[in-house]
């Protein structure tokens, strides 16, 4: 029993690293919702450095859809949302970008004002 307690929780790390690994949105999702129905125990910290990983995706997904849609306010929300937990080391680039892109679609916004 315990031999099959410890086997179980060592296949639940390695689907945690595999999913880490391919940093697959979905792949963490999953492992993350098995181990948690399952409630196996001994994996706590893959799975918290899993979660981490998932939060850091799903912002960065946030952002890129932010800056494709090209609308002011989710541009500033998903950035506000990246600043606030934490990940603006994480993906300074795409906060850098997306901050451009925010101060020209402004500037069109500013102009087409004064046109109209």
């Amino acid at each position: 029993r315990e031999a099959d307690e410890k086997a179980r929780t060592l296949m639940m790390i390695k689907k945690i690293a595999e999913a880490t690994q391919a940093r697959s949105r979905t792949m963490l999702e999953d492992v993350i919702a098995e181990c948690k129905k399952k409630k196996i125990q001994g994996v706590e910290e893959p799975l918290q450095e899993a979660g981490e990983l998932l939060k850091l995706l799903n912002l960065q997904q946030r952002l890129e859809d932010a800056c494709m849609n090209r609308a002011i306010d989710d541009i500033e929300l998903a950035i506000d949302a990246v600043r606030a937990a934490g990940f603006e080391k994480d993906l300074a680039l795409e906060v850098v970008e997306a901050e451009k892109l925010l101060e020209k679609l402004k500037r069109l916004a500013f102009l087409k004002r004064q046109v109209m």
